[in-house]
């Protein structure tokens, strides 16, 4: 089981905030700030 962060951009609205997303075996499994 290879977890990882792969930070990205929130796309919900115009400011452009920062998160990472929880990625596990290839599939995207949770969202941290």
């Amino acid at each position: 089981m290879e977890m990882k962060y792969v930070p990205t951009t929130c796309p919900y609205c115009g400011t452009g905030c920062s998160m990472n997303l929880v990625v596990v075996d290839g599939k995207v499994t949770g969202v941290a700030p």
